[in-house]
This record gives C-alpha cells, structure tokens and sequence, in this order.
C-alpha cells in the first residue's frame, strides 16, 4: 500500500469519525428539555410481557417511605402508562422507567435519550420471582433516583445563588456552602447563620451553628435536647411565648453521610412549637470538627401545612450538599 493510499485511508477514519461526533452533538442539541416534578417517576408497562401484578410489584418495592413525617408520605411519585401510549410530551420526563423481558437480569441507566437532564432506568427482568430475588436493588433505585434530583437541583443552585449569602457563612464559619436566591437571612452572630425562604405554602429554614467545646458531648449524646438549646431562642412562633423545639415522641431516622469527604451524623424527626399547635420535619447535620474546622451543626427544617413534603425537603437536602471546606472565589 502507497503512502497516498494510507493518507487516503486515514482521512477518510477521520472523517468519518468526525461526522459521527458533529452528528451526536446536533442529535443532542435538538433534544427538548425534560419536564416533570421532582421525585416523579414514569413507569413505561409493556403488558404483552409482564402481568399486572408484576407492575405492581414493582411499585411495591420502589414506594419506600419519606421517614419520619407528620403524614406518611412516599418518595417517589409513580405514573403509569402503556408502552404504545408513551409518546410525544410523556418522552420528556426527568425519570422513566423502562422494563424489558430478558432471561439476565440487570438495571442500566442512560441520560438523555428522549430528552435534555433526563435519566431513563432500563430493567431487564424475565419474572415477578426475578424482581423479589433482586428486591434490594430495586428498592436501591429509589435513592439513585434522589440523587439524580439532588444533583439537579445543585446545578440549578450553582447557576442562581445569594453570593452575599454566601460569603456571610463563608465568614463566620470558615466554610461554604451555596444559597440560592429566594433565601433572605433571618439572624446572624457570631458562630451562628439563620437564613429562610418564605413562600404562601411553605417555610423552609437552614441553621449553621458552630458547636462551642463546652457543648460537644451534648450534640453527639443527647443531639435533640442540644438543638433545642440551639433553635429555641431564635426560632419563635407567632404566638407570644411559642418557640420550636424537637418532638420528643417522634420516631428519629439517624445515618452517617458523607458530603465532599465531610463525615457527617445525619437525623431526621419532627419539630412542634411550645405553646402553639405548628409542627413539620427537620433534619440535622453534625460535623465532628477537625483541625482545620471546629465542629459544627446544620440544622434545616420545614413547614409546609396539608402539602408534600418530598420536593421542599430535597431542596433542602441539595443546598446542604454543596458544603465544602474550599473558598469559592
């Protein structure tokens, strides 16, 4: 072969190989953005394949519960449609579930197939007695899915957030995390940031406070009756003499998390006003110091009366996930 024809040859991969990249790029680029509510999924059911009690199954094992909560409440919100029905704006959901017959289990995921910011979850599964054997990574998915949104969320953050906010706990805590606009400050000193977004529905709330040293056993032994000593003097209702405090008599849902490599004790409960009859969900967040930070708590909370809670409490979750010991210039 002459060094012409190797040339030609080459150009010719070449071109080709990119053709193909510039014909991703446009395929990509005249996808339409994704649409749906946070924490919505759409199942796509194949009925030919699988029974109804398969699909029920199925919703059985990915309707885990929110945790602890004034009204049970499920994490996910499911749709259901057909597979010769899945067309047109139903394509451009964030979450869809796609489930088909194979003898070899196994669960993919893949972004943006019909759409911008979306993830598509590809089951394949041949038997309702498949589904039970891999009942843990199938409840599994629930948490996949709520990352996916948390990361949404964050970007989203990242595009809009209170910069003066920002650096305020920058300040007075030596380290970062991002706000996003709606967010006002309610309360600052030293050691301590309160910031809020007020809306007609809701009430969502996010406390950074450094833990002094006298204060360390308390947070890590009795953490519900140290945030009390915390949030109490701050955070008052609209009666006169009512004040927040944690419910005693509430389940709490307790979990190690690690957030940027910041190790984190993370618990979920219940708060109620003293002398009022106001109550909703907190979820705090306790770092046990370093040598760089001191230690400190994080404690976010919400009140949205007869509405969902999933949506406001990610949200929540999301803003929380962007704390780093980096400066953001």
């Amino acid at each position: 072969m002459t060094k012409a024809q190797q040339y030609i040859i080459i150009s010719i991969i070449v071109f080709f190989g990119v053709f193909f990249w510039l014909s991703k790029l446009q395929l990509q680029s005249e996808l339409p953005n994704a649409i749906g509510d946070p924490l919505e999924l759409v199942v796509v059911r194949d009925s030919d394949a699988h029974t109804n009690r398969f699909y029920q199954t199925i919703k059985n094992l990915l309707n885990t519960d929110l945790g602890p909560s004034p009204q049970p409440e499920s994490i996910l919100s499911i749709i259901e449609i057909e597979n010769n029905k899945f067309t047109g704006i139903l394509q451009r959901h964030h979450n869809i579930l796609i489930i088909t017959k194979s003898d070899n289990f196994n669960i993919k995921f893949e972004n943006d197939v019909f759409a911008k910011n979306q993830t598509v979850i590809i089951i394949s599964c041949n038997s309702e007695h498949e589904l039970i054997s891999n009942e843990e990574k199938i409840r599994q998915l629930h948490e996949e899915i709520k990352t996916v949104e948390i990361n949404r969320l964050i970007t989203s953050i990242e595009k809009k957030n209170n910069n003066n906010l920002k650096n305020k706990i920058l300040e007075n805590h030596n380290v970062s995390m991002l706000v996003p606009n709606g967010f006002f400050l309610a309360h600052l000193e030293k050691g301590l940031t309160w910031i809020r977004r007020e809306t007609n529905k809701l009430s969502q709330g996010v406390f950074l406070a450094n833990i002094p040293p006298e204060m360390e056993q308390l947070f890590f032994t009795q953490t519900s009756i140290a945030i009390d000593s915390m949030i109490r003097p701050h955070i008052l209702g609209p009666i006169s003499g009512s004040y927040m405090i944690t419910d005693k008599n509430a389940p709490v849902k307790k979990d190690t998390i690690s957030i940027n490599g910041i190790e984190m004790i993370k618990q979920q409960s219940l708060w109620r006003m003293k002398n009022d009859f106001m109550g909703g969900i907190y979820v705090s967040y306790i770092f046990h110091g370093s040598s760089q930070v001191e230690p400190f708590i994080i404690y976010t909370y919400l009140y949205s009366p007869g509405e969902p809670k999933k949506t406001p409490l990610i949200q929540l979750d999301a803003i929380v996930r962007t704390l780093s010991f980096k400066s953001y210039n």
